[in-house]
């Protein structure tokens, strides 16, 4: 027979071979495992004997207070369930130290009943880099708030407060029915504003079904409402190339320009291209709208949000439009060597 591979020494193995820092907590921030390369980058770094059964963030008196609590707050979220990545540094004698950290919570059915947590060492490049796509998510998620927040103070608030306004009406000018027809209405408005605001933050790109097929999504949802024709022209070589962060912009960029066309270009046409070239990825949407002078401040925040979009990318955009001669949106995007 066979010999029987002991489970937990070949484990113990793997643990001890692996190219980095491994150690679990339990539900009290104590060691319940820590590998011996941990060990001895502890010993030799911080000058401190770790042992079983230690809370995680004692005798850590050379990092500051902030350092302790943000820790601390990172394993907290852990035993919320919250599984996280990010990278970190450490500045001990004026020396910087750079590494990538993932917790994972242990869970027991449902129950957190304590923490994985992984770390190795990396270069300083690689931790700016990663500093610069945090900046850049974090940047997005603002101008996305932004833009719900304008959407919401620009377009609802002022109509519920026209609402607000004819029922005042009401009360000073009883068996006013006109008023409470129109306030109705107002309300009515209000709340189709809020239900189009939603679906436009949930729909969204997929990257297992792709681009084409979730823009012929969104389209379809259009041609259903019968606002306006729209057609495809899809040329994309190898979609696997074009990043998905990417992509998911350029789904955004379209959704956006379609929602302006639908908002203020009175149009009965629409053209959609994506072209995918060695080194390029094209947007362009074109409508036989009524246009608008590109010389004149507009107010509103469409296009803004677009040029914001494709600038976290260093996309270029470029507008051509004149009254009465529809509009054209071309977005170019460099597509990285891959």
């Amino acid at each position: 027979m066979p010999k029987v591979i002991d489970t937990e020494s070949t484990l113990h193995a793997i643990v001890e071979n692996f190219d980095g820092y491994i150690w679990c907590l339990d539900t009290e921030l104590r060691y319940v495992f820590l590998n011996d390369l941990l060990k001895k980058q502890l010993k030799a770094v911080l000058g401190i004997d770790v042992k079983i059964g230690q809370k995680v963030l004692d005798k850590l008196d050379m990092l500051d207070s902030m350092k302790l609590m943000e820790w601390e707050g990172i394993y907290r979220l852990g035993l919320q369930g919250e599984k996280q990545r990010q990278v970190q540094q450490f500045s001990i004698d004026g020396k910087n130290i750079f590494f990538e950290l993932s917790v994972t919570p242990i869970r027991s059915g449902k129950k957190v009943t304590g923490l994985s947590c992984f770390s190795r060492e990396i270069p300083e490049e690689y931790f700016k880099r990663q500093q610069e796509v945090t900046k850049a998510v974090i940047k997005a998620q603002e101008k996305e708030r932004e833009v719900i927040g304008r959407e919401l103070h620009d377009n609802v608030t002022q109509i519920l407060n026209t609402a607000r306004l004819c029922l005042s009406c009401v009360e000073d000018f009883p068996g006013n029915n006109q008023m409470l027809l129109r306030s109705k209405d107002y309300v009515s408005t209000a709340i189709e504003e809020i239900r189009k605001l939603s679906k436009s933050l949930i729909q969204s790109f997929h990257s297992e079904v792709g681009l084409k097929l979730c823009v012929e999504d969104l389209v379809e949802s259009i041609r259903l409402s019968k606002k306006f024709e729209v057609e495809l022209h899809f040329s994309l070589s190898n979609e696997r190339l074009i990043d998905d962060q990417l992509k998911m912009t350029a789904f955004r960029i379209i959704q956006e320009q379609l929602n302006n066309i639908i908002k203020h270009a009175q149009a009965t046409q629409v053209e959609i291209f994506a072209e995918q070239r060695i080194d390029r990825f094209r947007i362009c949407i074109a409508d036989n709208g009524i246009g608008f002078d590109t010389s004149m401040k507009r107010n509103g925040i469409g296009l803004f949000n677009i040029i914001n979009r494709a600038e976290l990318y260093q996309g270029q955009v470029k507008i051509y439009s004149s009254p009465g001669l529809g509009c054209k949106l071309v977005v170019d995007f460099t597509l990285k060597d891959s």
